[in-house]
């Protein structure tokens, strides 16, 4: 279609925009015989983003200390280097996050925060969490086939400082600070655990310490709400109670507090005046890559699979007070003058 000079020409996109696309275009000249330069734009079907749809769900401001491999890979790693932040879209439909950035705002004599500008093209789909890193090469040697979508300027106070995102124009999307003394929790501090919103589907006030809580374990869990992975030493013990990293995190415990009450125990039942042994245990229900069997031994030396010899029954599940599932077995073999010595274990495989 012809504009009224004549000179400029309006050509309509037959089809409809229904998810986010670029646009380019160039004209030709037939007098002069030459084309211009490429134009381009970029369309988004997603909603702005706004302080209702958009939340800052994890922050990981004072990361553990780098490794012997991370230092492998870089010996210039400090633990600064390990930082992130996580954003996530809490509505139901995709959000355009081009435009958005998180910024430096004045504090007294000086400037907190982090820098970092989402590009054009951002967009978060419904319930999914977006990481940006202090560092991409550290934070893809700690968290392998995580991806990130890029690398903020700066670095997190370990003492406490503002985090600010606003919009495209300005309007702040969600700011607050945090602290590493209580009521914040004090395990973040360079403990290994991240900050982390436990629902932020809820929109809590991030400006509220009681709202969030220290990762499960050391590492923080960047992108992922559904499922914990484990991020650290398995043998770790960094609680000293006797019990490694791994294991507690099969459990659903925290290798950070002590919780030996927690731990896998053996009772004896009673059913129709023959005494069983009963044994139970917590099952992290969000944890990765974890198997779980029980073993029997008459002598502690000699240990065999129940799944294998069929000698354990299941009993059913239960929860613990935190809401952790608790799967309960029993022997199905009563404890006799003939049968009366049996040790039970739990193994864990990963």
């Amino acid at each position: 279609n012809k504009g009224q000079n004549q000179d400029t020409v309006y050509i309509n996109i037959p089809e409809s925009i229904s998810s986010p696309t670029w646009i380019k275009s160039r004209s030709y000249n037939s007098r002069t015989g030459e084309w211009s330069a490429l134009n381009s734009a970029f369309f988004s079907t997603g909603k702005p983003a706004n302080d209702q749809n958009i939340v800052i769900s994890e922050v990981h401001y004072h990361p553990s200390a780098p490794t012997e491999f991370e230092l492998e890979i870089n010996s210039d790693f400090d633990q600064d280097d390990f930082e992130f932040i996580e954003v996530m879209n809490v509505s139901g439909q995709a959000i355009d996050l081009g435009g958005c950035a998180f910024v430096l705002i004045p504090v007294k004599n000086r400037l907190e925060g982090v820098e970092f500008k989402f590009e054009p093209t951002t967009i978060i789909k419904s319930n999914q969490r977006l990481v940006i890193a202090a560092n991409r090469l550290a934070f893809e040697t700690r968290y392998p086939g995580i991806e990130i979508v890029g690398d903020y300027s700066n670095r997190l106070d370990n003492s406490g400082e503002w985090i600010t995102l606003i919009d495209k124009d300005g309007t702040i999307i969600d700011s607050f600070r945090y602290n590493d003394k209580s009521p914040w929790p004090e395990l973040a501090d360079g403990e290994g655990p991240s900050l982390y919103l436990p629902d932020p589907s809820k929109l809590p006030d991030t400006s509220d310490a009681t709202n969030w809580s220290a990762s499960m374990t050391g590492g923080g869990n960047p992108t992922n709400a559904n499922a914990i992975d484990f991020f650290g030493k398995p043998t770790a013990d960094a609680d000293k109670d006797g019990t490694n990293a791994i294991m507690e995190y099969a459990l659903g415990l925290s290798d950070f507090i002590p919780s030996s009450n927690h731990f896998p125990k053996i009772q004896i039942i009673n059913i129709e005046g023959q005494d069983y042994l009963n044994f139970n245990f917590r099952k992290n229900p969000k944890a990765t890559n974890i198997f779980y069997s029980i073993e029997t031994s008459i002598d502690m030396k000699s240990w065999q699979d129940s799944e294998n010899d069929g000698s354990m029954h299941f009993e059913g599940e239960s929860l613990d007070m935190d809401g952790t599932p608790i799967h309960t077995f029993r022997l199905k073999t009563p404890i006799n003058d003939e049968n009366s010595v049996r040790y039970l274990r739990l193994k864990i495989n990963y």
